[in-house]
């Protein structure tokens, strides 16, 4: 049933879900992709778009909340290629409250997540957002600097 599904270089592949009756190839076919290898501290988690497959309505989706438009703030402020530990953004937020926003943020093709040890790291996936959507990324961050309601609900400090 799933042979038309690929397996990826790190040998992630699709799994029905527990209990569910049917998977939907496709759907499953969708959201799989190349895991990268990240270095020397392995894959990435799967479910990250390609660059090709990042959707504008499924980005704006994920920025319509203000907690996961504060990671994105957050994340953009780092260097190029520095990442962030997932339990040091937003530390008031309960862990399935954040599992759910690294889950939609991910899928969407804004981050990057990749375990390390007992913790993922994120990263904004900037290039990708820009190859994608060029200012978009640049225009959003500029608007939430300018607008004081937009800085009031993005608050939250790491």
């Amino acid at each position: 049933m799933y042979e038309d599904i690929r397996t990826v270089d790190v040998g992630i592949a699709c799994l029905p879900i527990m209990g569910s009756t049917s998977c939907d190839v496709a759907h499953y076919a969708a959201l799989l992709v190349t895991c990268r290898k990240a270095g020397s501290n392995g894959a990435m988690i799967p479910n990250h778009p390609e660059r090709a497959q990042i959707r504008l309505e499924n980005l704006l989706t994920a920025l319509g909340n203000p907690l996961r438009l504060a990671i994105v703030r957050q994340l953009a402020q780092l260097a190029e290629g520095e990442e962030r530990s997932c339990g040091s953004l937003l530390r008031d937020q309960t862990k399935s409250t954040m599992t759910h926003h690294w889950r939609v943020l991910r899928s969407s093709g804004v981050i990057w997540q990749r375990p390390a040890g007992r913790e993922n790291l994120l990263s904004l996936r900037r290039e990708d957002l820009e190859a994608r959507f060029p200012g978009l990324l640049d225009a959003l961050l500029n608007a939430m600097e300018q607008d004081a309601l937009t800085q009031q609900t993005t608050a939250w400090e790491a």
